[in-house]
């Protein structure tokens, strides 16, 4: 049996019923302060368990995002992403000398849809862009929402000057999603995909646009200037699916040889 020990710290609370909503890659990151005590606790790993389906997380996103309130919201965005995390239950074992273990209980049919709504403000403020988080708690059996939570729209720079290595930039996603990046590699499959874009690397887990919306950068910055196998930093949004790592995309603005 795998046992973990952690330092309680605190979880999103969602009912005095000891409910919790969280990610399984997030549910040992703690627990609520006041729940056992500010202790150390063992976390029975094994009885932590993820019970919604693939197609259960797709259907509590086609409920948040159909749900009139959100709806409203994303009128109002330039972009957005989603995932999606089990409800889980608290129950503490008294395990005597070996201390307490608790198990995660997946609470059955319900689904916990995290919402980033995101706002591009450039021309409006320096260099700045807008993410909102939105939770919504789907009642999958009912197929309706149940809960939702709105929080307060931060805003954090919207261009990272330094120049990104491929593998830092889709081994930390969530860090530069929706934001304007400088990333370096290799020019990759230019003319061989099925879209106006390209890769790095010859990595196909990040599609490079260069044709999109109204823009059109390969007459300017690719033509004749840049081909397959040159060494290039590209600049544009990067963007990216939480529960589809075959979704990560980047619109470049701008295409420079080295």
């Amino acid at each position: 049996m795998r046992t973990i020990v952690v330092l309680l710290a605190v979880l999103m609370l969602m009912s005095a019923g000891l409910a919790y909503a969280v990610s399984a890659s997030d549910a040992l990151k703690g627990l609520a302060l006041g729940v056992f005590g500010a202790h150390e606790i063992v976390i029975d790993a094994d009885l932590m368990l993820t019970s919604l389906s693939p197609d259960q997380r797709a259907k509590a996103v086609e409920i948040a995002l159909g749900y009139p309130p959100v709806q409203e919201m994303l009128e109002d965005v330039d972009d957005y992403s989603t995932s999606v995390a089990d409800v889980y239950e608290l129950q503490a074992i008294d395990g005597g000398d070996h201390g307490t273990s608790i198990a995660l209980l997946s609470k059955e049919r319900v689904a916990l849809v995290d919402i980033r709504l995101i706002k591009d403000y450039r021309g409006v403020f320096r260099d700045e862009f807008g993410v909102k988080a939105v939770k919504v708690t789907v009642d999958l059996l009912e197929e309706q929402v149940m809960e939702i939570e709105e929080g307060t729209e931060v805003h954090t720079s919207n261009v990272h000057e330094s120049v990104l290595a491929l593998d830092e930039l889709l081994g930390h996603p969530s860090v530069y999603h929706g934001q304007v990046v400088r990333v370096s590699g290799v020019m990759s499959d230019l003319g061989l995909l099925r879209c106006p874009c390209f890769t790095l690397d010859g990595n196909r887990a990040l599609l490079i646009w260069y044709l999109y919306d109204e823009t059109n950068i390969y007459p300017t910055q690719i033509q004749d200037k840049v081909q397959n196998g040159d060494p290039i930093v590209v600049t544009g949004r990067f963007f990216y699916e939480p529960q589809n790592v075959e979704t990560y995309r980047m619109y470049a603005e701008k295409v420079e040889k080295i």
